[in-house]
């Protein structure tokens, strides 16, 4: 989660002005304290929707994090959504790493988002799979290892018994 957070907080300075510290209102800190918590989500699928619908909704370039909890397994990651001058239509990139497994590093030379700037994540599909996951009661089959496997590049380090998920969000628009 760490790297996940340094991104969340570099592309934030980054977009808001290189020369000034990370800055945000008093409303965006309150806003981002209430929702990115993942403890008691009584309905993540409806979460999961609620952050597909914020991240489409945006008008403007922003990043959003996110964490993820099943069993005793944790997961966090950023999607950045992108206007380019002249094109109506945003690009998604994601950002993440995984212990014992892929540096940022790596999942960027998986995803080529160097060489190839304009490719974007489904973002529909993306949000669509991992409902799926979310919605899933009990222990996990093959069909949900290799769901999370096609969202995140690597496998949950514990098998998922009981699949009792929970998640929370943030964004900053920018």
């Amino acid at each position: 989660g760490t790297n996940a957070r340094a991104i969340f907080l570099r592309l934030i300075k980054k977009h808001r002005g290189k020369d000034k510290d990370i800055f945000f209102t008093l409303e965006e800190q309150a806003r981002m304290r209430m929702e990115y918590t993942i403890y008691g989500s009584v309905h993540p699928e409806k979460i999961v929707m609620e952050a597909y619908e914020r991240l489409k909704s945006y008008t403007k370039s922003g990043v959003f994090i996110f964490s993820l909890g099943l069993d005793n397994f944790g997961h966090v990651w950023v999607i950045e959504k992108q206007f380019k001058k002249g094109n109506p239509t945003p690009r998604y990139h994601q950002y993440q790493s995984c212990f014992r497994s892929h540096m940022v590093m790596d999942f960027l030379a998986f995803k080529n988002y160097g060489e190839h700037p304009e490719q974007s994540l489904d973002i529909d599909d993306f949000f669509k799979k991992l409902h799926d996951l979310f919605i899933w009661k009990g222990p996990w089959t093959n069909k949900q290892y290799r769901i999370f496997s096609e969202l995140f590049a690597f496998l949950p380090v514990y098998p998922i018994a009981e699949g009792k998920p929970s998640i929370g969000f943030t964004s900053i628009m920018y």
